[in-house]
């Protein structure tokens, strides 16, 4: 049996405000470069179905998006920091005003939506759930649609005539988190354990084998599970190098910041931790 490591105890952050089980995290690093200034954002999906925005530093909470009637699996923001989309298991995808928190469009689906993320450019949605349908929206495509059928009908409700999806491609299996490469290709994992890199312009895709996710150097990465303890691993060797304590509940979603010096752990507890990388 492999000797347990030891490492400096630490006293997380502590980000009250959830009231049920953590789905997702995301970090999101805004550079506004008329200032040169930065700023770093921690956004967090919930089954309580309001999905929140906090200052990453301090974990102070910053908003909500409220709409949602059904738990929140994923709540992303798009690079510029002005949009926001979210997933949830009231069989809908949702974009949002990120500065506002207006909602401006909702995309029906036909079962619970497990995961969204915004194209690296901006330009385009991925949306993927319980269907297992991996759908790729235009953005300027839903989001003027929407604006023409609210003001034909004037009903801001009148989804019909959304823009179809730019893409549809079925999985064997449902789909369980998606994350852009590029503008053109994208990882999609499955309920199946398989993980598929699929290319925009292709309908088959282009790798079909499992992977994990690695701090910004790619020298580790972390793993938390039911067991209740962040465990960081050395990529290569495999070896476990820290071992850390402190949630109640099973953990669910782990993510590094940008700079790669801190990450963030979310669990069925509620509660969001912050760690020193």
């Amino acid at each position: 049996m492999a000797a347990v490591v030891s490492a400096a105890k630490q006293i997380p952050i502590v980000c009250p405000g959830h009231t049920r089980p953590l789905a997702e995290l995301q970090y999101v690093l805004i550079k506004d470069n008329d200032n040169n200034t930065e700023e770093t954002f921690l956004l967090s999906a919930c089954h309580d179905k309001v999905p929140m925005l906090r200052d990453a530093l301090t974990g102070n909470w910053i908003g909500s998006w409220i709409g949602h009637k059904g738990a929140v699996w994923s709540c992303q923001m798009d690079p510029t920091g002005s949009l926001a989309a979210t997933a949830s298991g009231d069989y809908s995808a949702r974009v949002w005003d990120a500065i506002t928190g207006q909602s401006l469009i909702e995309l029906p689906h036909k079962h619970i939506v497990k995961t969204v993320t915004f194209s690296p450019n901006s330009q385009r949605l991925a949306t993927g759930g319980k269907e297992g349908t991996l759908r790729i929206y235009e953005l300027s495509d839903i989001l003027l649609s929407k604006q023409n059928s609210n003001n034909n009908n004037n009903n801001k409700k009148a989804d019909a005539s959304i823009a179809p999806a730019l893409l549809e491609i079925t999985q064997e299996s449902p789909i369980t988190k998606i994350i852009w490469v590029t503008d053109e290709l994208l990882l999609c994992s499955c309920m199946n354990g398989k993980i598929y890199l699929w290319n925009t312009n292709d309908n088959e895709p282009s790798l079909d084998e499992g992977g994990c996710t690695l701090h910004p150097s790619g020298k580790k990465f972390v793993a938390g599970g039911s067991d209740l303890w962040v465990r960081v691993f050395d990529f290569e060797t495999g070896e476990q190098l820290e071992c850390h304590k402190g949630h109640h509940g099973p953990i669910r979603c782990v993510r590094f910041s940008p700079d790669g010096q801190t990450y963030a752990s979310g669990s069925e507890d509620g509660t969001i931790r912050l760690w020193k990388a």
